[in-house]
């Protein structure tokens, strides 16, 4: 799915309108009778709505959708907001349909905050199109609003809630339980700090241009199961192992393991043909006993990491558990300096390298980095702001050509060319020590078995969260280990490949 700038949904109604064709006031009913039908079929027990309009065109969803409400025998008040004397066009049809035949009750100034009242409120008051920050009266009536201790239901999105950038902490933002999204989501939905205002999400279906969503021009997209369909690849029937690659994990040191043992088995169920793992010699006798699958590669050092030895045929995937011994910031910089295929790279080979900043030109092209967000925030010497990092990582990705994977809920995968994806799937009970060890042990595999770096970012991410939730829907999210995101591989497969 694409995921278009406010801009773009410009456009893109625009699009509509011409193309449909269809006026703007019949393209906003059909919006209104959409939203009115959810609320409808999520709301069947009669609650008494309260409709708060402001002046655009969202407002005039508002008074379309209190009109429409009415007519299926809620009862509704509908309040017009008169802080402004600039009014859309639309916005003044919607006004004089709706004070036909039912009652509008105006809030002229402050003072008359205290007539809004209802079970639940309805925030019509400026949807996504707003491109300041709400101040004065009208943040007085989103305090007050939220104040209400009521249910609310935002129409396109929480009003004073920015959906391209970052809104200021301290900005007035409507808080929503629910918030129905017009045709497509956001951006600024899939952003983590923006989630005590959104509730949950909802896409309501308006009809715009199918057609128009395809010309549309954009850099960030949301990944869905009908895309990794196309990614993913059937294995042949006369196919042997060395048909999927050789992986080369290079993991681990005194205390760290376990680190070493998720990722591997990690890779090995996510269909690697061979696998050979380095680690420290106080490894060996843990990774023989608990992954006989693998060829286990002792380091000369008994704690630690010390080289690296490696073969043109591996697919290496480097950093779990390594730690930053000397000798081991030597080991992975000499890594660099001889490999020029691309690497997967996560946890400490992150660190030693955001710690050595000359390094980071080394990186192979079309490598794939997969930092949490506090690894990033050092990798990109940047704060931990969410809007902050998803651009430098953006910036990062474009400048150093590789693949720039920003871990968390929607996990961003920032490619060379610019464009980011974000991952529809994946439970706050991923949120556990090793997850990332897991998910790096995926990617190395999709690399080995010859998908591009980018599908195996991509497939990577997917399979990833989709385990996760299988797993978590099995055991609950509270429950969820790393181990069972592993356990919960041969399952996204399976769902995966189902039609």
């Amino acid at each position: 799915m694409k995921l278009l700038t406010i801009p773009e949904i410009r456009k893109l109604d625009q699009y509509t309108i011409e193309n449909e064709p269809i006026n703007s006031f019949d393209l906003m009913e059909r919006a209104a009778y959409r939203c009115t039908q959810w609320i409808c079929k999520n709301y069947a027990n009669k609650k008494t709505f309260a409709v708060v309009c402001g002046p655009g065109n969202n407002g005039g969803d508002g008074f379309a959708i209190a009109r429409l409400l009415n007519e299926k025998n809620y009862t509704v008040s509908c309040y017009k907001v008169n802080f402004s004397n600039r009014r859309s066009e639309d916005n003044l049809k919607q006004e004089k349909v709706f004070s036909k035949d039912h009652e509008l009750i105006t809030i002229q100034n402050t003072n008359d905050l205290k007539k809004i009242k209802g079970d639940i409120v309805v925030d019509a008051l400026f949807g996504s199109g707003l491109s300041r920050a709400l101040e004065d009266d009208w943040a007085k009536l989103i305090h007050y609003i939220n104040s209400l201790n009521t249910p609310i239901i935002s129409i396109d999105c929480p009003s004073g809630l920015f959906m391209d950038t970052e809104t200021a902490s301290d900005a007035a933002i409507v808080k929503a339980n629910i918030c129905l999204s017009l045709q497509l989501l956001k951006k600024g939905m899939l952003i983590p700090e923006n989630e005590k205002h959104l509730g949950q999400v909802k896409l309501i279906d308006i009809g715009l241009s199918k057609k128009g969503i395809a010309l549309s021009d954009c850099r960030d997209f949301f990944l869905e199961k009908k895309d990794l369909k196309k990614i993913y690849k059937p294995r042949p029937k006369y196919s042997h192992k060395g048909d999927y690659g050789h992986a080369l994990i290079v993991s681990g040191s005194k205390g760290m393991i376990g680190a070493t043992v998720l990722m591997a088995k990690a890779c090995l169920r996510t269909g690697v043909g061979l696998l050979t793992i380095h680690a420290p010699n106080c490894a060996y006798d843990i990774l023989q006993a608990t992954i006989p699958e693998a060829m286990i590669q002792c380091d000369e050092e008994n704690n630690h990491i010390s080289t690296i030895p490696f073969d043109k045929k591996h697919s290496i995937g480097v950093g779990p558990g390594i730690g930053k011994n000397k000798k081991t910031v030597d080991a992975l910089s000499e890594l660099l300096n001889e490999v020029n295929t691309p690497l997967l790279l996560d946890a400490d080979a992150l660190n030693i390298i955001a710690a050595k900043n000359n390094l980071i030109s080394k990186i192979p092209k079309n490598s794939i980095l997969t930092p949490h967000k506090k690894e990033a925030a050092r990798l990109l010497n940047t704060s931990m702001k969410d809007w902050e990092l998803h651009e430098k990582a953006r910036e990062f990705a474009v400048n150093h050509q590789v693949y720039f994977v920003l871990k968390g809920a929607h996990s961003q995968i920032h490619c060379p060319n610019g464009d980011c994806y974000f991952n529809s799937n994946g439970n706050p009970g991923m949120a556990t020590a090793g997850s990332g060890d897991v998910l790096s042990g995926i990617i190395t595999s999709l690399l080995a078995q010859n998908y591009s770096p980018q599908n195996a970012a991509l497939l990577g991410v997917y399979l990833h969260g989709l385990a996760g939730d299988l797993m978590a829907k099995k055991i609950s999210e509270e429950s969820l280990c790393a181990g069972d995101i592993i356990d919960g591989i041969p399952l996204a497969y399976k769902l995966l490949k189902k039609d």
